[in-house]
């Protein structure tokens, strides 16, 4: 279900913003998208590895550790079926949405499901979704507290 950890550069920075001053540092942040295969010390490991030789200080900030609910568990099944009732869309289970506040249920093993509407435009300029789809969900939300 996970797809392979990437590491994800999301900010550079050196220099004082002019074109006539040599950088003594620069600061990278990364991101680590990464599965329940990596573990911190994968994590540490590369940086190491891909750093060697450079002079540099790393500060790991580890936000949340990745999880997975059993595809078997009721919750998945009842989720799928109330989806198949009301919206007739056989569903795939997926792992590509990202960090989000499941992860906090998932540290003490509790089996979390996250569903929601088409995420096309997310933290894109002008994210959005239609009324259809709010309605669809809580048509589904409706359903699966009915038959649970």
């Amino acid at each position: 279900f996970f797809e392979p950890s990437q590491f994800v550069i999301t900010d550079i920075r050196g220099g004082l913003e002019v074109t006539n001053v040599t950088p003594g540092m620069v600061k990278l942040m990364f991101n680590v998208r990464n599965s329940t295969a990596t573990t911190p010390e994968d994590i540490e490991a590369f940086v190491a590895k891909n750093f060697e030789g450079l002079k540099y200080d790393f500060e790991f900030k580890p936000s949340s550790k990745p999880f997975m609910t059993n595809p078997k568990s009721k919750v998945v099944k009842k989720i799928r079926d109330s989806i198949k009732r009301v919206t007739n869309i056989d569903t795939k289970l997926s792992t590509a949405g990202g960090t989000s506040d499941a992860r906090f249920f998932g540290e003490y093993g509790v089996a979390t499901v996250e569903f929601g509407v088409i995420n096309d435009t997310i933290h894109a300029p002008n994210e959005n979704t239609s009324i259809k789809e709010v309605q669809a969900l809580y048509e589904v939300f409706k359903d699966l507290i009915k038959e649970f």
